[in-house]
């Protein structure tokens, strides 16, 4: 029995660690995704948003280092919005903008998810994560409490094929605070050709 249960413990234990493998290890310069945000905000709903488009795309990209130029639209045109400096090699995957990376992350679980997109059936690694961060002033990192879960495929350039947060956010003392669901879908992407 108790080698049973070990052999349980073990290959729960190996999922886990594959489900976090980070996928942006895998990605080139000039590989990108489109996804459709779609935000709700019980506590201001005019900040609420549908299919809100949002391009990532590869500035630069080796084992230690990935930058991500993140794009909007404002008007009837895309513009640069800011980007995000990663190190796969020895960071978790991190695609919340609001999640630091030194904060803990408890996995609740991981299992396979076939997601079908533009027609075409990509097996994913789901991971549902509960995360509580406090707020810290200091370093300028809001409070963060709910869940985040993941969809991963290798098969995408970036890895991220959907997620979706359900959270309470807070940026200062003073904020009372906003509860906020979040879903990004991807819709268009390509490799090695960012135009």
């Amino acid at each position: 029995m108790k080698q049973i249960l070990f052999s349980l413990l073990a290959l729960t234990c190996a999922t886990v660690v594959s489900a976090q493998d980070n996928p942006l290890m895998k990605c080139a310069v000039n590989d990108w995704a489109k996804y459709l945000v779609t935000t709700k905000n019980e506590t201001v709903p005019l900040m609420s948003t549908k299919d809100r488009p949002v391009w990532l795309a590869v500035r630069n990209a080796d084992k230690d280092f990935v930058y991500l130029d993140n794009y909007s639209m404002w008007g009837n045109s895309r513009h640069a919005a800011g980007g995000s400096p990663h190190h796969p090699s020895h960071e978790r995957f991190e695609p919340v903008p609001d999640i630091a990376i030194s904060t803990p992350v408890e996995i609740v679980s991981t299992l396979k998810e076939t997601l079908t997109i533009n027609g075409v059936k990509y097996e994913c690694t789901k991971i549902v994560r509960k995360i509580d961060q406090p707020l810290d002033d200091k370093k300028l990192v809001a409070a963060w409490k709910g869940t985040s879960t993941l969809w991963i495929c290798d098969k995408l350039p970036l890895g991220l094929a959907r997620m979706e947060n359900v959270c309470e956010t807070r940026s200062s003392k003073s904020d009372k605070g906003q509860k906020i669901t979040e879903t990004w879908v991807i819709a268009e992407f390509g490799f090695k050709n960012w135009k």
